[in-house]
């Protein structure tokens, strides 16, 4: 009889960093492994991925690590856990490949130790196994699930999915998946969303509340849209209804742009309004939509970038109509009314699509209800949740006539032992289950404010600039230094010094020689917005935001 553990390292009795492991016969099966936002975030900490002492230990007998979808609460974890256990390979759909690619190599990860290999329809045979995905219809293409099937059936595994036909977001068809998989052992099913009444296909459109802003406001007006940029079918909305009221759209947000063009490539037939170069918002008529997105750590402190007067492209004007399509995690709450405060203080117009009306592309109490009574498996698994939801999803397909002996909750590290096809064990559980937190590029628990300092560095890079200021007359001598460190290659350097020190002598002669200010060379106030200036104009030249640090010397 096939010998099953199944346990988590992440995403039970918590919203994140979802990390779940098959042990089938001493072959290690790994599926996701994402980040998390922690509910009380330090200033400059704001991602946990999970403990990965027992993978590290058992590094070899794991087979590969099968992702879902790039959702950063499947998908964000890797480049961490890569670094660690190098040449372990990952699986996924074919539209997954590219944005684990590019997560992944934003760290400088040599591409020889690690490889992304796209699982075929037919499945891939180890030893004792054969692992098959299988299409689901979710928030982001190329969405899957997995079927781990042994001798005496499958093991299946369905994450942020809706149970229905999202057109080019994929399909989800519960009588195909039972006709292929007849006899399933273990369901593991993402039931976050218990709580939630109905079947979330019905839920996630918010067509209506978006075509009545579309339709009140004039064409003089813009339209902007906050939201997060993995909500892609979601935001394909805000899309069909900018076709249908002629409004073309910028999408303020680089994950978001690269997939919607990914999206394009794959569906040529598809179609779209005009989508405008962001970096030209300033000069585009006012009849534009623009979409202001990014991650679930980073949307509202873009926008607190936004409206304070420090994002290099995008101003809000007091006739903009403002639509939120993000409801803050646990967590974000503060940061989240603080934004809308602060929107609230440039323009009036601001529609709030809150939880009660937005719906994440996952199964609520109806879809687990109707995969269970469909799939019929032997065993219910509900993940990816608060406890308290994956409670209830198991008393309601109880209600439903499940066998209440035939479901089982796990807590993080707690094992669920199967043997053939039956659960014969409850009692075990690993060591070393928790969370790390990343201090940027490496793991650690270290204070908050190096955490904060190395994150930029790592993504941005710093620029050090050396002036030397004539001690009598107060001017500038030419020999201005600039080291520029992780921000532009060697052939961009001149491009970037002529601009930098153009604007740096302007400003200086503006701010201190014209104003009869020498004694302030040295002010905070006045090297502050020094550095405003010089991030702004390096922002874009290179769409970087580096730590800038200058020095005034008098000689």
């Amino acid at each position: 009889m096939t010998d099953v553990k199944f346990f988590a390292l992440g995403g039970l009795d918590e919203n994140g960093k979802n990390c779940y492991v098959l042990d089938i016969e001493n072959e290690i099966f790994v599926i996701n492994f994402g980040t998390k936002v922690p509910i009380i975030s330090a200033y400059g900490i704001d991602t946990l991925i999970p403990d990965y002492s027992y993978l590290k230990s058992q590094s070899h007998r794991i087979k590969g690590i099968f992702i879902t979808d790039t959702k950063n609460d499947s998908l964000s974890g890797l480049p961490w856990l890569i670094m660690e256990l190098p040449n372990v390979p990952i699986f996924c759909s074919p539209f997954s490949k590219i944005p684990i690619l590019d997560r992944i190599l934003k760290y400088n990860i040599d591409i020889e130790k690690f490889s992304v290999n796209i699982i075929p329809k037919s499945g891939i045979k180890f030893k004792n196994t054969i692992v098959q995905p299988i299409p689901l219809a979710g928030a982001l293409p190329g969405t899957i699930g997995f079927s781990f099937n042994v001798k005496e059936g499958s093991y299946l595994f369905l994450s942020n999915f809706v149970d229905g036909n999202l057109g080019v977001y994929g399909s989800t068809n519960l009588a195909k998946i039972k006709e292929a998989y007849p006899n399933i052992i273990g369901l593991f099913l993402d039931s976050g969303m218990s709580n939630l009444n109905g079947k979330s296909s019905q839920k996630i459109t918010i067509f209506d509340e978006l075509d009545q802003i579309f339709n009140e406001t004039p064409k003089t007006e813009r339209i902007i849209i906050g939201a997060y940029d993995q909500e892609m079918a979601t935001l394909h909305q805000v899309l069909d209804i900018a076709l249908k009221y002629g409004r073309d759209v910028v999408t303020y947000g680089r994950s978001y742009h690269q997939l919607l063009d990914l999206v394009q490539k794959v569906n040529p037939n598809l179609k779209l309004p005009k989508i405008l170069d962001y970096k030209y918002i300033s000069k585009h008529d006012n009849n534009v939509v623009i979409i202001v997105s990014g991650t679930v750590e980073r949307l509202f402190k873009r926008f607190v970038r936004i409206t304070q007067n420090n994002d290099v492209y995008l101003k809000f004007n007091k006739t903009d109509h403002f639509v939120m399509i993000a409801p803050p995690i646990n967590g974000q709450e503060t940061e989240s009314s603080f934004v809308l405060d602060e929107i609230a203080r440039i323009t009036p117009k601001i529609t709030d699509i809150s939880e009660d009306k937005f719906y994440q592309c996952r199964p609520t109490k109806q879809d687990i209800i109707d995969v269970v009574y469909i799939l019929k498996p032997k065993y219910f698994l509900p993940i990816q949740g608060l406890f308290r939801y994956l409670s209830v999803a198991v008393r309601e397909v109880v209600a439903n006539g499940y066998s209440q002996s035939k479901c089982i909750i796990l807590q993080n590290g707690k094992i669920a032992h199967f043997s053939g096809e039956k659960l014969v064990s409850q009692k075990a559980r690993i060591s070393n289950i928790g969370e790390i937190i990343i201090d940027g590029f490496g793991v650690g628990d270290i204070s908050r404010e190096v955490i904060f300092e190395r994150e930029v560095l790592v993504r941005d890079g710093v620029v050090i600039i050396s002036i030397l200021i004539n001690k009598k007359n107060k001017k500038i001598y030419d020999n201005i230094d600039i080291k520029y460190i992780g921000v532009i290659s060697n052939e961009e350097r001149d491009r970037v010094d002529e601009k930098i020190k153009q604007n740096l002598v302007n400003f200086y002669n503006k701010t201190i020689l014209n104003s009869n200010q020498q004694s302030k060379v040295n002010s905070t106030n006045f090297q502050n917005n020094l550095r405003k200036l010089i991030r702004k104009k390096i922002f874009k030249l290179t769409d970087k935001e580096p730590m800038i640090v200058v020095s005034f010397n008098e000689i």
